[in-house]
């Protein structure tokens, strides 16, 4: 499926839920504590081991950045930097709490300007290897339905 890491273990006691996490992810851009929660207790088998080609959006992928460093070779077009060769992606800097937590690289698409993509991954040398990248369809402010 587009989603990946849907699993049925449940984390109560932080709240969070991935399969219900993964659902949200297809109506809106998951909060930096959610975004946070999944990478932290994401595990090998939910990583993806290939880049699926023009995911839609509401889509939502784990990757480990050094096994697959083409993680951004998505097919899609992003808007790109005046060089022309590589895509312009924002970057800041995510709160959890009142922590700098998370890394996180935004792009918009090119042949669609609704098509957002948004790539987190955690401060924390000891996580900062895995990469959840989501993708979202937004109109003029409004989420796309």
């Amino acid at each position: 499926g587009f989603v990946v890491f849907v699993t049925s273990f449940r984390f109560m006691e932080s709240g969070y839920d991935l399969a219900q996490l993964a659902r949200e992810a297809q109506i809106r851009w998951l909060k930096p504590p959610e975004v946070f929660f999944i990478l932290q207790n994401c595990n090998d088998q939910q990583l993806s081991s290939n880049v699926p080609h023009k995911p839609p959006g509401g889509s939502l992928f784990l990757y480990n950045k050094r096994v697959l460093k083409s993680f951004r070779k998505d097919g899609h077009s992003w808007r790109k930097r005046t060089d022309q060769r590589t895509a312009r992606e924002a970057h800041e800097r995510l709160k959890v709490g009142n922590v700098e937590a998370l890394s996180c690289y935004y792009a918009h698409g090119e042949e669609n300007p609704n098509l957002c993509r948004r790539c987190f991954w955690m401060l924390d040398p000891a996580y900062e290897h895995i990469v959840l990248v989501q993708y979202r369809e937004v109109v003029q402010g409004y989420l796309k339905t």
